[in-house]
């Protein structure tokens, strides 16, 4: 179930999340604004502006234009994220769809990137608040340093506590800035400012696990991606991180070896997921979900009732919005 289901006033904010992201996006040069727009729409859930829109509206103040462009600025900074992530895994669709790469090539989608990076910093100081220009400059250096810890890390055999400090860089880290700005914008105060932001993190931790979680158990129908596209490239998630950690010798050596042929074969992928089975690493990593989610709803205790804290809280119970989703979750 969408957010928006639940919070029907989102019906009417956030298309003005998507006019405001394109025109910060826009051009005065034809075929960029025509890229931008395509870069920037698609099918995404935009799950970080509501996120944004729904702690402004658990306030007194409630979710104004300012919040609806905050909107904007955190849903481009994503876009960026995800459009550079294109160019480095070589990614041609994403969400059912080409990728800009795809599309345009990597030397210019990777200046388009930078492009739509640049609008949002440009959008964010015409605002003037010096105090959420630096959450934000601040995340956006965390995501950069979470996605440089996966490119380093692949391959190699790295620790759930790594994995955990990745996704929160590159994930989480996003979706706790989101509330806390949405937070301060709908007046609230500096602990519900830090417990929605913690709400936040804690949301997408979960929300990545049970993502590479899908990539190894979904049809792409369902991901819009290619199945395991992960461990094709290399990438080590939770389930096969707990795996090799249970593995005896043997078999870690085995899935080692396997991991490092090249291209990765089928067989590869079916043993990689046998061991999963045989470890119970899928009941685990989902369990894990349930842990960071249940965290999650211990943070909204400080706000009052509200429509809009129903639906956070209903976010990270039977809403937890991802397309396929076991019982267990649920």
């Amino acid at each position: 179930m969408p957010l928006r289901a639940l919070y029907p006033p989102l019906a009417g904010l956030l298309p003005q999340v998507e006019a405001e992201m394109e025109r910060i996006a826009t051009s005065r040069l034809p075929f960029i604004a025509r890229a931008a727009t395509l870069a920037v729409g698609g099918r995404g859930k935009r799950l970080r502006p509501t996120l944004l829109l729904l702690a402004a509206e658990a306030q007194q103040g409630g979710a104004s234009e300012r919040a609806v462009a905050y909107g904007a600025i955190v849903e481009l900074l994503h876009n960026c994220s995800l459009i550079h992530d294109d160019v480095i895994d070589e990614s041609d669709v994403r969400r059912g769809e080409k990728t800009a790469r795809a599309l345009f090539g990597n030397k210019f989608t990777v200046l388009l990137g930078d492009y739509l990076l640049a609008r949002s910093f440009t959008r964010l100081a015409e605002d003037g608040s010096q105090q959420l220009s630096l959450i934000l400059t601040q995340v956006a250096a965390e995501m950069a340093a979470g996605n440089l810890l996966e490119v380093f890390g692949a391959g190699q055999l790295i620790s759930e506590e790594q994995y955990l400090q990745m996704i929160w860089g590159k994930t989480a880290s996003l979706y706790g800035a989101a509330a806390r700005l949405g937070t301060y914008i709908g007046g609230g105060d500096e602990a519900t400012a830090d417990a929605l932001c913690q709400f936040g993190e804690q949301f997408g931790l979960a929300f990545q696990i049970a993502d590479d979680i899908l990539d190894l158990t979904a049809d792409e129908a369902d991901t819009g991606k290619p199945a395991a596209s992960d461990l094709r490239e290399r990438k080590l998630t939770l389930p096969v991180i707990h795996a090799l950690e249970e593995a005896t010798d043997n078999e870690r050596a085995l899935v080692r070896g396997l991991l490092t042929t090249e291209p990765l074969t089928d067989e590869a992928l079916d043993a990689v997921r046998d061991l999963i089975a045989r470890r119970h690493s899928l009941d685990y990593a989902w369990g894990r979900v349930q842990g960071f989610l249940d965290t999650a709803r211990a943070q909204l205790t400080p706000l009052p009732p509200s429509p809009a804290r129903d639906a956070l809280h209903h976010a990270v119970t039977d809403a937890f919005p991802l397309p396929v989703l076991p019982q267990a979750v649920r």
